[in-house]
């Protein structure tokens, strides 16, 4: 009889108590069930939101009421977060909640304790929402920031690209069949500065639209000589523009030559070209030894390595070399120079030996013997890296079985070619 009183005590207090919370929480907020036996488990299922955050995420916390809670046995619970608009609640929020809720019913000796479950999972919600929102406002705070330095540098780099733009001379264009060429010039400081420039002259749209940018460079720092040089997919023209300023004996110098194709093959030639735009900016801009003269806007200026009138008039006299005269121009109108060569052959190595300009040959040693035509073809492949035309461009005239030979070089140009001489 006892046993009964218990139970219906129990259902009364229990009844009660999901009363009392649907008052505290709200109706909507606690679904209760019993079936239709008497003194039966009671199943709540409470919806636990933040106190501050009413429409945020929640979670649902089920009880299963035994007809012997509250005063002899506890309830089973089972908390878990709906899915709802992609804003799940970490599972961290409540997955200790087992232990603290025996706890809670260990104090409680007897009486309800539900109200003390809802507080205990309400206040961790809104510990989880406040955090949530602390590190979602330092997110758009670092975001921001980051969005500052980003644009930032980008300002900067402008900048320093609009900076060294400035630093490159462009040379007249040159147009054969359509295609388009055009040498850039710059004098680097270093050779950590080329990647920037390079960078900073294709920044102009109508450069990056090149078909290719070749380019070569030499810079001297001490006694250390840096190089390099690209193709950009003109195959070997990198490489004839690092041999140009290398037989010009520039340094600190970035050459670039633009090209753009016009859809008509023009083979050799354009090595020709890419070669003699970037020689006459660099003759301009007084790049090769000894300097040169330049006419731009109708006033001629003079450009030397030296401000001495008499060694500038040396100079200009060296120009009138005894081995060196203009050849006839071809049908196509096409001038040309004629060089002449005394070969000293079967030497260690081809290289020119002590002449001056009252001489009428240049004594050049060969590394080939003067049997089977071998001298003659190493000396045209001399002429053709030293001078920086193509082989076709050269031709023996005279002398094939002497030691006096006449090499005719077709678009050559004499003081351009005196320029790349060692005296």
């Amino acid at each position: 009889m006892n046993l009964l009183l218990d139970k219906e005590d129990n259902l009364e207090r229990t009844l009660e108590e999901v009363e009392a919370l649907r008052s505290i929480l709200g109706e909507e907020m606690v679904h209760c069930e019993m079936s239709a036996e008497i003194l039966s488990n009671v199943i709540l299922n409470i919806t636990i939101k933040s106190p501050s955050h009413s429409t945020g995420p929640h979670l649902i916390l089920t009880c299963n009421l035994s007809n012997e809670y509250p005063s002899h046995s506890p309830p089973s619970f089972n908390v878990h977060s709906p899915y709802t608009n992609n804003n799940t609640i970490d599972p961290s929020v409540y997955q200790n909640y087992t232990s603290t809720f025996a706890n809670l019913w260990a104090d409680a000796q007897g009486e309800v304790m539900l109200y003390d479950c809802i507080q205990y999972l309400s206040e961790r919600l809104e510990e989880w929402i406040q955090n949530k929102e602390t590190n979602s406002a330092l997110q758009s705070q670092q975001l921001q920031q980051e969005k500052i330095l980003k644009q930032e540098r980008k300002s900067a780099k402008k900048e320093l690209l609009n900076s060294l733009v400035s630093r490159f001379v462009h040379g007249e264009t040159l147009t054969d069949r359509r295609s388009v060429f055009q040498a850039h010039l710059a004098r680097p400081t270093s050779a950590n500065e080329i990647p920037l420039l390079l960078r900073s002259l294709k920044s102009d749209r109508k450069i990056q639209a090149a078909s290719h940018n070749i380019w070569a460079y030499r810079v001297t720092i001490g006694t250390s000589l840096f190089a390099d040089n690209d193709d950009d997919g003109e195959t070997a023209a990198g490489k004839r523009l690092a041999l140009l300023l290398d037989h010009t004996g520039a340094s600190n110098v970035l050459v670039v030559v633009s090209r753009w194709y016009g859809g008509i093959h023009l083979g050799p030639d354009r090595f020709r070209h890419i070669n003699n735009v970037a020689r006459i900016l660099m003759v301009n801009e007084g790049c090769t030894k000894g300097g040169t003269t330049s006419t731009k806007g109708g006033t001629t200026s003079t450009k030397s390595n030296t401000n001495n009138n008499e060694e500038t008039k040396k100079k200009k006299s060296k120009k009138e070399a005894m081995f060196l005269r203009a050849g006839r121009n071809n049908k196509n109108g096409v001038p040309s120079v004629i060089i002449t060569i005394r070969c000293k052959p079967n030497a260690s190595t081809t290289e020119i030996l002590p002449t001056t300009c009252s001489d009428t040959a240049l004594n050049l040693a060969v590394d080939q013997p003067a049997r089977d035509g071998k001298a003659n073809a190493a000396i045209i492949s001399w002429l053709s890296t030293f001078f920086g035309y193509n082989k076709s461009e050269i031709k023996l005239i005279s002398g094939g079985k002497q030691r006096v030979k006449c090499f005719e070089i077709v678009g050559s140009d004499k003081d351009a070619m005196f320029s790349k001489l060692p005296f």
